[in-house]
């Protein structure tokens, strides 16, 4: 049970960081944002930071999760 949560969780991750790519990469060839080098290069950090950081998620944490999940 525990490991089909975490299953799951990974795909959610990795569909949120597909959307976030995806808004960047329309917002930059659409050109509907005016933002400079700057602003995009701190928008890229970002996103490098947001990615990067380690996800302290314990078991306590995951089963909490997963039982408040379940009684919805």
């Amino acid at each position: 049970m525990e490991m089909d949560f975490f299953t799951l969780w990974a795909e959610e991750m990795l569909i949120e960081d597909n959307l976030i790519l995806d808004i960047l990469f329309i917002a930059y060839y659409e050109s509907f944002c005016t933002c400079d080098g700057k602003q995009w290069k701190n928008l890229c950090f970002f996103y490098e930071r947001m990615i990067s950081a380690p996800v302290k998620l314990s078991k306590e944490k995951l089963l909490r999760l997963e039982t408040n999940h379940q009684k919805k």
